[in-house]
This record gives C-alpha cells, structure tokens and sequence, in this order.
C-alpha cells in the first residue's frame, strides 16, 4: 500500500487530501494537514472519493444526446470533433472573445463560481 498527498476535484476548494492506495483502489482518504488552504480538512463528497470512482455506473465513456432525449455512446474523437465545432461556431458567430465567465480561484479556473457570481445578483 502507497500513500499519495492529492487534491480533491468534485468543488472548486480543491482541499488536500492523503490516500492510501492498494491495486489501484482508494483504501483510505484523510485530509492533508500540510495542505496550505484546507488544512486537513475533509467534507463527505471527499471521504467517499472511492464511491465516485469505482462506482458500477460512472460513465466510462462520452456520451451523445439524441433528439428523442437518448444518450448513445461514442467515441472520444467524435466527442471532441463535435465540442471543437460548437466552439468555432460560437467564436464565428459571436467573435473570438466569446466565451463563459470564468474567474481564477487558487490558481485554478472556476466556471461555476463566476457563473454563481454572475447570478447572484439576479436572484
């Protein structure tokens, strides 16, 4: 068994976290007490890390949606190819500064904050 010092990706803190790890799966998940901004601390999202990725129905790989609402697999080429050319068609529709707000929080960039700022005063 290893121990490896990572952070958490399923919110924006990205706190630090110690796993243990073991025939590549997460064995035991603790906050990094020498991690600068969380700490040591760890909420439940980050606790159950090995639920989200071991979990018989994580999605292994992208997914289309149909018009009748369905999704169907495909394959990452395709996937990509179809978000690169939704993306020009927004730069030539819109121009080449079109794009989400997006805001940088500790070094990391976070659409969902800028998109709960952008909003907040709306509500």
């Amino acid at each position: 068994m290893t121990t490896e010092k990572t952070a958490c990706i399923l919110c924006s803190r990205n706190c630090g976290l110690e796993v243990e790890v073991e025939g590549g799966q997460l064995k035991k998940i603790r906050g990094d007490n020498d991690h600068p901004g969380s700490h040591g601390y760890i909420c439940n999202k980050a606790a159950r890390l090995n639920y989200y990725q071991n979990h018989s129905e994580r999605l292994q790989h992208p997914l289309k949606r149909q018009v009748d609402g369905r999704f169907v697999p495909v394959s990452w080429d395709e996937a990509l190819s179809d978000i690169a050319q939704r993306l020009n068609g927004i730069r030539d529709a819109h121009g080449g500064d079109a794009r989400l707000p997006c805001r940088r929080w500790r070094g990391r960039a976070t659409i969902a904050g800028a998109w709960q700022q952008a909003t907040a005063p709306s509500i």
